[in-house]
């Protein structure tokens, strides 16, 4: 929070799958879909954490009323298959 409130960062970059962070980033920019879903496509176990997905939540609430809004993006590729869906 502090990195996006006072130092103006605006893109969120994690070592997770590429496929599931467009997904993950178009429900953080536009609301669609939920996160509950979208936490089970991920994959990656190790961001499964409540830590995680309450960060999530808050980039979501962000984005409702702030610009530019925060991106979520996945650095990892290792399954393409959401994308091709």
């Amino acid at each position: 929070e502090y990195l996006v409130t006072q130092q103006g960062f605006n893109i969120f970059a994690i070592e997770a799958d590429f496929a599931f962070g467009q997904l993950l980033n178009e429900y953080v920019q536009t609301g669609r879909g939920d996160s509950a879903t979208i936490q089970h496509a991920t994959g990656f176990a190790v961001w499964n954490t409540k830590e995680v997905w309450e960060m999530i939540d808050w980039i979501y609430n962000y984005n409702q009323t702030h610009s530019p809004k925060i991106q979520y993006i996945g650095i990892d590729i290792q399954n393409p298959f959401p994308n091709l869906l």
